[in-house]
């Protein structure tokens, strides 16, 4: 998650929609109070190789302790952690309460949608990679269905749509021109972006969304049910 309070932009980040890169080139255009949240430490140390900020006013301060909840506060510091108030992967709901009324409604906020056929399965490789136990995909989110909505949160609050701008996985060049043409500030994002390269990719090339489901209609079937709005508003092929 990242908030640029001088460019009026909130970043809300989702997972395994290729986040990680585009947060990072966000953070060239930070300032000191900006709040950037902590990636892993190999791509934090490629922020800071390209002379980007880190991050920073991301953790709860004593008086924002009831904000963020007792039960969060009370597991940091048993685990000798200091308490977040933001953190990557964070909802929109509790972006927008801690962030408040008025940061919130003033700032555009941006996020980055991916076929949920692709997202799935680059998820499902993702949790799965050292796991002993191996299921297949449809064994896997049918036993673990809450994963199948677990973006779901960043983009809605009670059920509306809270994001302004979505880049479109499958269209990031013509989608983060975009956000450029309408946020001034943010002029050469794309060239920053696109010269990036984080997380090593964990899905096999020939896991293609075609091949995996064919073998797995109870679960295509599902998957289109579940997504047939954002399937319908973004054109999302389904396999």
């Amino acid at each position: 998650m990242i908030y640029l309070p001088n460019q009026n932009a909130v970043f809300l980040k989702p997972k395994k929609v290729g986040g990680t890169s585009f947060e990072i080139a966000l953070s060239k255009y930070a300032d000191n109070k900006s709040i950037i949240t902590p990636i892993t430490i190999e791509d934090e140390v490629k922020r800071k190789e390209l002379g980007f900020r880190g991050p920073q006013n991301y953790h709860c301060k004593p008086f924002d302790f009831k904000a963020v909840g007792k039960r969060e506060v009370v597991s940091s510091l048993y685990h000798w952690r200091w308490p977040m108030k933001f953190y990557n992967h964070m909802t929109a709901e509790q972006a927008k309460e801690r962030l408040g009324e008025q940061a919130w409604g003033a700032s555009k906020k941006i996020s980055i949608i991916r076929n949920p056929f692709d997202q799935l399965i680059s998820l499902y490789f993702w949790i799965n990679r050292y796991q002993k136990r191996k299921m297949n995909i449809e064994q896997f989110f049918l036993e673990n269905p809450s994963l199948l909505l677990q973006n779901r949160p960043i983009y809605y609050i009670d059920g509306e749509d809270a994001i302004d701008v979505y880049i479109r996985y499958e269209n990031l060049y013509k989608d983060i021109i975009k956000v450029e043409e309408n946020i001034a500030g943010l002029a050469g994002l794309w060239e920053i972006f696109s010269n990036l390269k984080t997380k090593s990719q964990v899905r096999p090339r020939e896991a293609s969304k075609e091949e995996i489901f064919s073998h797995y209609p109870r679960l295509k079937l599902l998957i289109s049910e579940i997504y047939r709005e954002e399937i319908d508003r973004f054109d999302f092929m389904v396999p």
